[in-house]
């Protein structure tokens, strides 16, 4: 129990039960995954010109190559979801 508030207790068994029941969740980690885990065809092309120039130079071309920052960001709530609901 939350803090020893039973309503606390109530607001978490929402929360885990309701808001964010198994099918939401893996809704939620199926979107993220094949909208902004999965690499775009330029950045394939990149990496097959060369990979250890793509590895090295991700972060700085964020911005020539779209999806590294929301890809990051992604990546931070999946693993927050999987700490918390995991």
């Amino acid at each position: 129990m939350l803090g020893g508030n039973p309503e606390d207790n109530s607001l978490e068994t929402f929360v885990s039960e309701k808001l964010y029941d198994e099918n939401s969740l893996m809704t939620i980690l199926k979107i993220l995954t094949e909208n902004y885990i999965v690499f775009t065809a330029k950045e394939v092309e990149k990496w097959q010109q060369d990979s250890l120039d793509f590895f090295l130079n991700q972060k700085e071309e964020s911005n020539e190559v779209s999806g590294n920052f929301l890809r990051n960001k992604s990546k931070q709530l999946i693993a927050a979801i999987s700490l918390r609901f995991g």
